[in-house]
């Protein structure tokens, strides 16, 4: 029967369907329950029996698996000791394998135990906060008899390059030197007010820096990036271990890898043009010249720092083989000068002949330059990213050629400044270049290169005018990362992780690294070169990533009791720790008062749950035991805070003999180190000159000089009438002292602070009325009406 099938539904259950044009094929044992118009339904024992299977199987399924699950209980309950130690095993192994995991991409050290109670770390880093942003290492040591450490500085909390280090603003790529304000002196700041491209985006520096002349070094990648600074000027760097963070220019070696900006995309505005016309001989021609620069001039400008002989004090001459470059240069003359160029000798050689016309390209920074003396004007190092792209079209389309194999492109220049700035400015657009220097019998050429995908942004953001004929490479698939790149110690392009993260992605394989690489928007490039120099340095203050891009490169510019503790608790449970060496006694209980909150469901205000921890710490912890301390006591009066302070900064020190760090902006708790043994002072340190303070991040011994607490008032954005009050009244509370004779308490003999008046004063009437009130008789209703009269009282 070709149409018999089976099919099923909720009134007859499974049932066998034939139309009935083989109705006669039917068996004789089918029973039939169901007529339609085009065929009849029946039913079979058989068929019955194997609906009544498919229906109990579900059922004794689920008893089937009851029967395994019991039976699999049995077995484990016989075996429980041996897997619950199994598992033990195994967490250990997954905990240790994590740790070992973080500190070889961190960069960590193995720490050292001693008996002694020395506490010994050198820089020391925040294992969470070095993960997030920028940061600066930090030492610590008490000795056997220091127990207690007054930590005391800004409620927040040299590094220099030389001169030539340019660096992206929004007022342009400018060198370093061209940004200090006027009448700075050495080892002086200024306040200071432009963007830069730091490590977390547009950023704004706040303060400028004068090192004065230090000895410095100057690394130098392959891709011929470099940049010189001091010894302690940190950059953002991978190091041969994998581990990324901050090192000093001094730390590096040769084959480390550094970090490189791309896609800053951070430009000057500038497009006005300042004209100050010379006192020219009245003979000499006036043209007239624009008052804004334009693409067109930009372009212009791009074809004499080319092809151009710029030395001629009365004009300007432009020798070029390619008819559309003297096409242009003859074009833009006449339409922004109204000058028509001039033949001169030969025909690729066209001129123009205008003191005035010179002179005003010289204003835009165009100087009288031989060749191995150009560099990029000024107007143009200023400009909006459009006529920035125009200039370099113009650079391009006459020192510059194309590959006729692959497209890739080359920029032949014998002046080394000049390539260095191209290549900076071509950063600024997201594209990667090299310089390779080349021997010639006069002056060393200097090649910048363009590949691969790199050239094909070129072609997208700036382009050629001249119709360079463009064979773009064939982009290579993923495979070639494995057999081709990674055999043949390749760099792979920018675009490959992303088609490696996709790949990932669908193979279900961890890529973060890649993924973080793509969001940091820069690239690794080894160091090949580290040279000694010594001149002027100078640096900028970036209040929000303390780091800003200079020469291409991530520059930086103390999270300090948290990260004590860290490394303390690493070390105990067996991890490397963050720092460069770690030297620790054994610690039986880490006590830590931080921040400041309340227990509003208790009844407990912000003072009392300090004070509750504070309890705790003080009756439970030992000699051998670690405590933190942050700012106590400054949830209740001046007065009361001070002085729960200092007698529990004295009881630590002397009974408990912990090793503590207590930080705290109560500046009279120094006076400890001078009466109290086992105490010393650290500060955070901050340069300061007039009304501005910076903050350096770094910790030191002694005393700091302030809290600083109306400066960061100030940097955080409180108004300026505000901050401006508050160090008028501070002024005014300082001159009073209030607290000179804190400490002076030895004895336990009741003394005052103040010498008593020799004839008491009258008692004020007020203050007799308020001694007579009977507070429990008075009602609400009564209070309020006598302090409307109270206050009449003292109008």
């Amino acid at each position: 029967i070709p149409s018999l099938k089976v099919g099923y539904n909720t009134v007859f259950g499974y049932y066998i369907e034939v139309t009935k044009t083989h109705a006669k094929r039917v068996p004789k044992d089918y029973i039939r329950k169901q007529t339609l118009v085009n065929a009849e339904r029946y039913i079979t024992p058989e068929l019955k029996e194997y609906e009544g299977k498919i229906t109990s199987a579900a059922g004794r399924a689920m008893e089937l698996e009851y029967e395994i699950f019991l039976q699999l209980r049995e077995r484990v309950a016989a075996r429980v000791e041996q897997i619950q130690e199994l598992a033990g095993l195994i967490a250990q192994l997954d905990a240790f394998s994590a740790l070992a995991e973080v500190a070889k991409a961190n960069g960590y050290t193995r720490p050292h135990f001693t008996d002694r109670p020395v506490l010994e770390i050198r820089d020391g880093r925040h294992p969470v906060v070095e993960r997030r942003e920028e940061f600066v290492p930090n030492d610590l040591l008490l000795r056997e008899d220091e127990h207690l450490v007054v930590l005391t500085g800004p409620n927040m909390s040299g590094k220099c390059l030389t001169g030539d280090a340019l660096v992206f603003t929004d007022r342009g790529l400018l060198p370093i030197i061209e940004l200090m304000p006027q009448g700075l002196e050495e080892d002086q700041f200024k306040r200071i007010d432009l963007k830069v491209r730091g490590r977390n985006g547009i950023e704004g520096a706040s303060h400028f820096y004068y090192g004065g002349i230090q000895e410095t070094i100057r690394i130098t990648t392959r891709l011929g990036y470099s940049i010189e600074g001091t010894k302690e000027h940190p950059i953002w760097v991978r190091d041969q271990t994998g581990r990324e963070g901050w090192a000093r220019l001094g730390e590096l070696t040769e084959g480390d890898f550094v970090a490189i900006a791309r896609d800053i995309d951070l430009w000057g505005d500038r497009v006005g043009i300042e004209f100050d016309e010379p006192p020219f001989d009245p003979r000499v021609k006036r043209y007239k010249v624009p008052k804004e620069l334009n693409e067109d001039l930009a372009y212009l400008l791009g074809l004499l720092v080319g092809d151009g002989t710029l030395t001629y004090k009365n004009g300007y001459v432009i020798s070029s083989g390619d008819d559309l470059v003297r096409e242009e240069f003859a074009r833009i003359n006449l339409e922004l000068f109204g000058y028509r160029v001039m033949t001169r000798g030969k025909e690729t050689d066209l001129a123009v002949t205008s003191a005035y016309l010179r002179s005003f390209l010289s204003t835009l920074g165009l100087s009288y330059w031989k060749a191995y003396e150009k560099s990029i004007p000024r107007a143009i190092l200023t400009a909006p990213k459009g006529i920035v792209a125009a200039f370099l079209r113009g650079l391009f389309d006459t020192d510059g050629y194309t590959e006729k194999r692959y497209g890739n492109i080359i920029l032949s220049t014998s002046s080394a400044r000049l390539a260095r700035e191209v290549q900076l400015l071509l950063l600024n657009f997201g594209i990667v270049s090299s310089i390779k220097p080349e021997k010639t019998k006069a002056r060393d050429n200097y090649l910048l290169s363009i590949f691969g995908e790199n050239a094909i942004r070129f072609y997208q953001e700036i382009g050629f005018k001249n119709k360079k004929v463009i064979t773009l490479k064939e982009a290579k698939g993923i495979d070639s990362i494995f057999y081709t790149y990674i055999p043949n110690g390749r760099n792979i392009s920018h675009r490959k992780p992303k088609e490696l993260i996709t790949y990932c992605n669908l193979k279900g394989v961890d890529c973060h690294e890649f993924t973080r690489s793509r969001e940091d928007r820069h690239f690794y490039d080894k160091v090949v070169r580290i040279e000694l120099s010594k001149g002027p340095v100078y640096d900028l203050s970036v209040p929000d990533s303390h780091s800003f891009v200079a020469n291409g490169f991530i520059n930086h510019n103390s999270v300090y009791i948290r990260q004590i503790a860290l490394i303390a608790l690493m070390a105990q449970l067996g991890s490397f720790v963050p720092a460069r060496e770690a030297l620790l006694p054994i610690i039986d209980k880490i006590f830590t008062r931080v921040g400041a909150s309340d227990m509003l469901t208790s009844g407990y205000s912000t003072f009392m749950v300090e004070m509750l921890e504070t309890a705790n710490i003080l009756n439970n912890a030992t000699p051998r035991s670690l405590i933190i301390l942050d700012e106590m006591g400054r949830g209740t009066s001046t007065f009361d805070g001070v002085s729960i302070a200092w007698a529990v900064a004295e009881h630590l020190a002397t009974k408990v003999k912990a090793k503590t760090l207590f930080a705290t902006h109560y500046h009279e708790l120094t006076r400890l180190a001078a009466r109290v043994p086992g105490v010393k002072n650290m500060h955070v340190r901050v340069k300061e000159f007039g009304n501005e303070v910076i903050f350096l991040h770094r910790v030191a011994e002694g005393v700091a000089e302030g809290s600083y607490g109306v400066h960061v008032a100030r940097l955080a954005g409180l108004p300026e009438e505000v901050t401006e009050k508050a160090a008028e009244i501070l002024d005014q509370i300082l001159k009073r002292n209030p607290l000179d004779a804190m400490g002076e308490l030895r004895s336990k003999e009741p003394r005052f602070l103040e010498q008593l008046a020799l004839f008491a004063a009258e008692e004020h009437p007020v203050i007799k009325r308020l001694i007579s009130i009977d507070l429990d008789r008075l009602t609400p209703l009564e209070a309020l009406e006598l302090l409307m009269e109270l206050k009449r009282e003292l109008g």
